[in-house]
């Protein structure tokens, strides 16, 4: 059998699992659909970008099963095996359950370690929700599910306990681990430092990470992010950007399938009239979002000339900007898109109508897409406390020296990952005590994670060589 290929009963040789199998763990919001097409009637789904699916298994062998459609389901899923990712996707023509969307034959007889995620990202463009399936799991007939754990590792050398972890290399070497209590490492030591895969110890590196706990500032959060010697250039903008979210439910901050309930536009009928009644529609929201587009379709029993959109947004329900403004709309639904990148949390959407000899009519779907917006901005600091910021050029310092948030929202930059290798060395050949600072209004978050470039790349084993002739003990954890 192959991918895309229905698998109505398990092959021989094989045997399936179904979703509601009690060693399946689901992290996030799943929900349950039946459907008589389905293994056992039944599959879980989700459109939450940061969903999962966990659990072990016994053999050699997988199989995922699952309902396919063009219409609403997910390119580029993830699944990790045992540390190695894969993609699949649940994205074929035409609908059909039981169908198999991913496998893996040739893994080596023992225990597995899986995880599934959704795509982390998606281009709606039906007016559907976008979600990725689970109805069953086949694995080889001798095989076993079991719950989801993954031994986590420490190494022990000369008197030591280190992880491999690359927030806890510094310098060309690693530091010790501080242990929580005791001289021997215990169970919350190995879930905080741990790593999962021991062939991590022979990958060569060329990217590092580091950390940051939150400090207060003002009204919103600053992280602090130390440079190494062996820093080269920014990875990555150490900032979580959350993908495109379906919001169609009023008082529901994310993703939900329900519709809102709307009102009619009435019509007087008898001729032709200048105005009618609106439609409004307000939404309030936990976060703010900042609008990429919504869709919309509007129903009538009357001769309509034409609907009119406008979207307005507020942060306090009472002073609103216009995002759109009476945007003509056709009664088959459509997107319109917005595009505003500020964030809010009060959104209100108005519909009327010009008719003529018109009965009624309805809005009888919005649905906004966005995703969470919040001002993140960057500051640099040297070893002698001077404010620098870039100006899309060059590393300048910054016209202000007072580190509150009034200098990061006047004169921070939002792109780390702009400054190129050439320009940190130039300004800064020596970068000893250099710090990165952000600045968010997230007042929720609590910690924050920068990649970075290395100078020298290196194998973990290598340098766990370097310390008392490379002798060294492997700890696992136990489950």
């Amino acid at each position: 059998m192959a991918v895309n290929q229905q698998l109505l009963q398990p092959e021989q040789g094989w045997k399936r699992y179904d979703d509601k199998d009690s060693n399946i763990e689901y992290v996030g919001n799943w929900k349950p659909y039946d459907n008589s097409g389905l293994w056992e009637g039944s599959s879980k789904y989700t459109n939450d970008t940061n969903a999962s699916i966990r659990f072990d298994f016994t053999g050699s062998r997988i199989r995922i099963i699952s309902e396919v459609s063009s219409i609403d389901k997910r390119d580029d899923n993830i699944i990790i095996i045992d540390g190695n990712e894969y993609k699949f996707s649940e994205s074929y023509s035409p609908t059909r359950f039981r169908v198999i969307v991913f496998e893996k034959t040739d893994l080596s007889k023992g225990i597995h370690f899986v995880e599934i995620k959704p795509s982390p990202s998606v281009a709606e463009t039906t007016g559907y929700g976008i979600n990725m399936v689970l109805d069953a799991i086949d694995i080889d007939e001798n095989g076993e599910l079991k719950q989801y754990y993954i031994p986590k590792h420490l190494i022990e050398q000369s008197d030591n306990f280190y992880s491999i972890k690359p927030e806890y290399y510094e310098g060309g070497s690693f530091k010790p681990i501080t242990l929580s209590s005791g001289d021997y490492p215990i169970k919350a030591d190995f879930d905080k430092s741990g790593f999962d895969n021991l062939n991590d110890l022979l990958r060569e590196r060329k990217e590092g990470s580091l950390t940051s706990k939150s400090t207060s500032l003002d009204s919103g959060k600053m992280f602090s992010f130390d440079f190494g010697s062996d820093f080269k250039s920014i990875k990555n903008t150490p900032n979580v950007v959350l993908p495109d979210v379906c919001y169609t439910d009023s008082g529901y901050d994310g993703m939900k399938e329900t519709n809102f309930s709307h009102p009619q536009i009435y019509g007087t009928g008898g001729g032709r009239v200048s105005t009618y009644p609106n439609v409004e529609t307000k939404v309030k929201l936990n976060n703010k979002y900042s609008l990429s587009k919504m869709y919309i379709t509007v129903n009538s029993t009357g001769l309509v000339i034409n609907y009119n959109c406008s979207v307005f947004a507020s942060n306090d329900d009472v002073d609103y900007i216009t995002l759109l403004n009476n945007v003509n709309v056709s009664k088959d639904g459509q997107y319109i898109n917005i595009n505003n990148n500020i964030g809010y949390k009060y959104y209100k959407v108005v519909v009327s109508s010009s008719m003529y000899d018109a009965r009624n009519g309805s809005v009888s779907l919005i649905r906004l897409f966005g995703c969470l917006s919040y001002v993140t901005k960057y500051l640099i600091q040297d070893r002698d406390n001077i404010l620098y910021t870039y100006d899309g050029e060059n590393i300048i310092e910054s016209p202000s020296q007072t580190l509150n948030e009034q200098n990061y929202l006047a004169n921070g930059f939002e792109d780390t990952t702009l400054i190129s290798e050439d320009k940190w060395s130039s300004k800064f050949p020596n970068k000893l005590d250099l710090k990165l600072l952000m600045y968010t209004d997230d007042i929720e978050k609590t910690e924050a994670t920068m990649t970075y470039e290395l100078k020298n790349p290196y194998k973990p084993i290598d340098i766990l060589k370097k310390n008392n002739s490379g002798v060294c003990n492997i700890l696992m954890s136990k489950n």
